[in-house]
């Protein structure tokens, strides 16, 4: 069985979405689809090489953003459960390309862990890690990244921990304003004797 669903993103832009639907597996394609002139469209699939869940991509539907710009493309991926992907996409070539870190090899969710642990001092690892997308900055060079997780040491965890990464820096950054909402996004895990 094939589903097609179609979801408008922007306004030049929507998104073209396709299960597939066999025994006991879903698999979501999506392409992104833009009005040119004339009311021409073009097809820009989506690529996910490079992503460290892509092996999971397809179990859930996605949830899509594109920047104001048009030139980018947030994707915020359910992969089991409580656990959640958000990873950038910049077109080029044709396709809207899974953005990775050149330094590091990884994609956007893999590299704001160690920008947590560098910021706040705290160590160790999430288990039910969730990264999701709150929304980009007017200029479509930045967008607010909310991410929550509970360590696996069972000493702290992060609930709704804010954090911007920019685009064309590869940096992530805390605002004023995110400095001081963050404050009370960690706290200490219950103990119950």
């Amino acid at each position: 069985m094939v589903a097609p669903a179609y979801a408008a993103v922007s306004e030049s832009l929507k998104v073209s979405a396709v299960v597939l639907v066999q025994p006991g597996e879903w698999n979501w394609q999506a392409w992104i689809i833009h009005q040119g002139t004339a009311g021409r469209y073009i097809a820009y699939p989506l690529s996910h090489e490079g992503s460290s869940s892509a092996n999971l991509v397809g179990s859930y539907g996605p949830t899509l953003s594109i920047s104001p710009d048009d030139r980018h493309l947030l994707e915020d991926q359910k992969t089991g459960s409580g656990d959640n992907f958000a990873e950038l996409f910049t077109l080029k070539d044709g396709k809207f390309r899974l953005q990775i870190d050149p330094e590091s090899g990884k994609p956007l969710s893999d590299r704001l862990l160690p920008f947590f642990r560098r910021t706040t001092g705290l160590s160790g690892d999430f288990y039910h890690y969730w990264v999701s997308w709150l929304g980009w900055e007017p200029d479509g060079q930045s967008v607010e990244l909310l991410m929550s997780g509970h360590d696996l040491g069972e000493e702290y965890c992060a609930d709704g921990w804010r954090a911007h990464f920019n685009i064309v820096t590869g940096r992530f950054f805390l605002t004023r304003d995110e400095r001081i909402y963050n404050r009370r996004a960690i706290r200490p895990v219950n103990h119950h004797p």
